[in-house]
């Protein structure tokens, strides 16, 4: 069987534009992320972030382009309720888009 194509991601649903760059700022302490511009790592980055809407057409676009399993890490990273508000999110309105 041939080995699927995967993808492991940073996301966060913030649903304003401001609170969307809030996230890839934060992400941008990583020192190999820290010279990349905001709008950059939003757009073409592991970051998939913003409105519903923005989040499922990034998703789409990865499914588009071959990829069958998707790993997220929510952001904070280390803030577990932030992690379980986007499991509910991504369980409630992003993967029934897929299903």
């Amino acid at each position: 069987q041939p080995i699927g194509a995967g993808l492991m991601v940073y996301s966060a649903i913030p649903g304003d534009d401001a609170s969307t760059r809030r996230v890839a700022e934060v992400l941008r302490r990583r020192e190999d992320w820290a010279a990349i511009p905001v709008d950059q790592l939003l757009q073409e980055g592991p970051v998939i972030a913003g409105s519903l809407d923005a989040v499922g057409e990034r998703l789409v676009a990865y499914q588009q382009a071959g990829v069958e399993e998707l790993t997220v890490s929510f952001v904070p990273i280390d803030d577990i309720e932030a992690t379980f508000r986007g499991l509910d999110v991504y369980a409630e309105a992003i993967l029934p888009r897929f299903a």
